[in-house]
């Protein structure tokens, strides 16, 4: 199984999963699928703890390499 982590858009504050793949392209640079902003993914990964339950789902398309 991939490990997968939660992003979230510094501009419209939408959230996505994203896996080590998607991160590597680009250096982490991704455009959001929701605002169009390009902005870099690993730099706004949001902390996951095991005691709050799984990571929310993505709200909107999944953010695309920039």
């Amino acid at each position: 199984m991939t490990d997968s982590f939660v992003t979230q858009c510094p501009h419209c504050q939408t959230r996505f999963r994203v896996n080590h793949a998607q991160l590597s392209v680009a250096r982490g640079v991704v455009r959001c699928g929701s605002c169009l902003q390009v902005f870099n993914a690993a730099r706004q990964l949001l902390e996951q703890r095991a005691a709050h339950g799984p990571a929310p789902a993505p709200t909107t398309e999944p953010p695309t390499a920039a």
